[in-house]
């Protein structure tokens, strides 16, 4: 039935069946709508093509430069980074606002049965692109205001990246239900919790007090290290080989 429609017609069709087949018809408008939006969010467009976890790799890159509890010189370079990260989070920031009201609201309409999943599929995950987004430019403002000696921004806004970190981590709890419980606890994609470790880790240094530990991020070698015991028993459900 796709073969005599534009991609934007196909996409249009298919995000309303599916949404009438996992929601029902009285909300699939809307929900489609929802999808919608959500696949149009700027930054995943080209040529930027950057995911939630592009908003946490700019915090890595950032606080590299503290973690030693060495206090970075001004310079024009780490002031161009700062605004960089700070302008991206003041520009996408509305767009996912609405998006989040949206979804939101679409949420309280959905049967029961399929409210956790709509919950965890779409909601969770705006939630992480909004907090990220508010944790990206207060980190970046932190950052910046302890290269210039402004010991007391420094921190307010270090605690203010804290609080939307927390919030994020909280939020992501809603997505855990029935076998899925703790599940955001072994998070190692994004890197939701490594990344409240460095925030955290700069807060104490910009306070006067040594750096705490912190997670080490993980790479991808790490990440698909599990595939390890797959090289002569694939797939598992099969008997090891002799």
């Amino acid at each position: 039935p796709y073969l005599d429609r534009t991609e934007h017609e196909s996409m249009a069709g298919f995000l309303l069946d599916w949404s009438r087949t996992h929601f029902g018809d009285d909300v699939a408008d809307r929900v489609a709508g929802v999808y919608r939006d959500y696949f149009n969010i700027p930054y995943l467009q080209d040529p930027l093509r950057q995911g939630e976890n592009a908003l946490f790799r700019s915090i890595y890159r950032l606080s590299d430069a503290v973690t030693d509890a060495k206090r970075p010189a001004a310079s024009e370079q780490l002031a161009a980074q700062t605004e960089r990260m700070q302008e991206f989070a003041r520009a996408h920031r509305p767009y996912l606002e609405q998006l989040l009201i949206e979804a939101e609201g679409v949420a309280v309409l959905i049967p029961d049965d399929r409210r956790p999943f709509f919950v965890a599929h779409m909601v969770v995950p705006l939630r992480i692109h909004h907090g990220g987004l508010t944790v990206t430019e207060a980190f970046a403002r932190a950052v910046a205001a302890w290269s210039s000696r402004d010991n007391t921004r420094a921190v307010d806004c270090a605690s203010e990246a804290l609080a939307a970190a927390d919030a994020i981590l909280e939020a992501v709890h809603r997505a855990e239900f029935g076998k899925w419980r703790r599940w955001f606890q072994g998070d190692i994609f994004v890197g939701l919790a490594t990344a409240r470790d460095r925030i955290r880790c700069f807060h104490a240094v910009a306070s006067g007090q040594p750096p705490p530990p912190f997670r080490v991020r993980q790479k991808y070698e790490d990440m698909n290290r599990y595939q390890e015991r797959f090289k002569d028993n694939y797939p598992l459900l099969h008997p090891a080989k002799r």
